[in-house]
């Protein structure tokens, strides 16, 4: 059985999203997506002309991101 989430746009996507869900998810820019892939601290596959990111990998650098967050500013 494959994972699958529910997006912003209710699209239903599996393990890998496209740059313009992974974006919405980090609220950042598209190119501050491709930076983060080149960075490789997010993990991606390139189909054809289309990246495909590892939902995962997303997932992962928001928790990192709340972590450190709490860390500086702590919990509110």
């Amino acid at each position: 059985m494959s994972e699958t989430t529910r997006t912003f746009s209710g699209e239903v996507y599996g393990a890998h999203v496209p740059v313009s869900v992974a974006r919405q998810m980090l609220g950042v820019t598209r190119q501050r997506v491709y930076q983060l892939i080149e960075a490789g601290l997010l993990n991606a596959t390139k189909v054809q002309s289309t990246w495909l990111i590892s939902r995962r990998s997303i997932e992962a650098r928001i928790a990192l991101l709340e972590q450190e967050s709490e860390r500086w500013y702590g919990s509110r």
